[in-house]
C-alpha cells in the first residue's frame, strides 16, 4: 500500500503545464473566429446588394415587356396617332387622367408611372419611328442602381418593338 500512496501525490509542475488552453491560444482562435464571422458578413451584404440589383433589373424588364404588348395591341392607333404616344413633361402619377384621355395615352402614363413608382430615380421613354418600314418603336426604361453596384450608376434597358 505504500506504493499506492506514492502514486497519489502531487505530480510535478512539468505535468500540469500541459493541460487545458493558454491565454494566448484562446485569443489566437478568438480572433480567427472574428475575422471569419466579419468575411461571411461582408460577404452576405454584397449578395443582398447583387440581389437587389437583379430584382430592379427584372422590374425594369417586366416594365419592357408591358409597353412592347401595349403598343403591339393598338399597332393601328400607334401609326396613326404617334403624337399620342409621346413620353415628354412632367408626371403626376397621383393625379388620374382624365376622361378624354386615348388608349394611348393610358398606356404610356402607366408606363411612365410604373417605372417611376418601382424602380429608384426610374423613368420610362418611348420613342416612334413610324416611317420606318416597318414603323419601329424603342420602349427605354432607366433607374439608379448606384446601391448594387456601389457607386452611381444609370441603368437603362432598351427594347426594340417591330410594328408590323
Amino acid at each position: 500500500q505504500a506504493m499506492k500512496r506514492c502514486s497519489l501525490q502531487a505530480r510535478p509542475l512539468a505535468q500540469h503545464a500541459h493541460r487545458g488552453f493558454t491565454l494566448i491560444e484562446v485569443l489566437v482562435a478568438v480572433v480567427v473566429i472574428a475575422a471569419s464571422i466579419l468575411g461571411l458578413t461582408v460577404m452576405l451584404i454584397k449578395v443582398h446588394n447583387n440581389a437587389h440589383s437583379s430584382l430592379l433589373r427584372t422590374d425594369a424588364s417586366v416594365l419592357l415587356t408591358d409597353m412592347a404588348e401595349r403598343l403591339m395591341a393598338n399597332r393601328a392607333n400607334v401609326v396613326a396617332t404617334p403624337a399620342d404616344y409621346a413620353t415628354d413633361g412632367t408626371l403626376d402619377c397621383f393625379t388620374a387622367l382624365g376622361a378624354g384621355a386615348s388608349v394611348a395615352q393610358r398606356d404610356v402614363w402607366q408606363f411612365r408611372c410604373m417605372a417611376k413608382l418601382s424602380l429608384p430615380s426610374g423613368e420610362g421613354g418611348l420613342s416612334l419611328d413610324t416611317a420606318a418600314v416597318p414603323p419601329i418603336a424603342t420602349v427605354n426604361v432607366s433607374w439608379d442602381d448606384s446601391r448594387g453596384t456601389e457607386g452611381s450608376s444609370a441603368q437603362t434597358l432598351s427594347l426594340v418593338v417591330n410594328l408590323k
